[in-house]
C-alpha cells in the first residue's frame, strides 16, 4: 500500500474538490482505493482471529464511500476529503 499517494492524492483532493479534477484524476482515484480495500481486507483477515465478532464484516462495510450526498448538506463539494 502507497500511503503516501494516498494522502497526496487526498490532500490534492481537499484543495480540487470539483468534477472537473476528480475526472480527470479518476484512474489514480481507482488506485488508491485499490490499496486502501487491499488494506483494508488484510486487516479484517486479522482482526477474525482476535474478535471473532468481526467475521461477517466486509471491506465495504469499513470504508466510506468518496462520493458526498449534497442533497440536504450546506457542504456542497462532491467528494469527501
Amino acid at each position: 500500500m502507497n500511503v503516501a499517494r494516498i494522502l497526496d492524492f487526498i490532500n490534492r483532493l481537499t484543495v480540487n474538490n470539483n468534477r472537473e479534477w476528480f475526472n480527470e484524476h479518476k484512474d489514480e482515484w481507482l488506485q488508491c482505493k485499490a490499496d486502501i480495500e487491499a488494506f483494508v481486507a488484510r486487516w479484517l483477515e486479522a482482526m477474525r482471529e482476535i474478535d471473532p465478532e468481526t467475521a461477517d464484516l466486509k471491506v465495504s462495510d469499513c470504508v466510506y464511500r468518496i462520493y458526498r450526498d449534497i442533497r440536504f448538506s450546506h457542504n456542497k463539494a462532491p467528494y469527501k476529503d
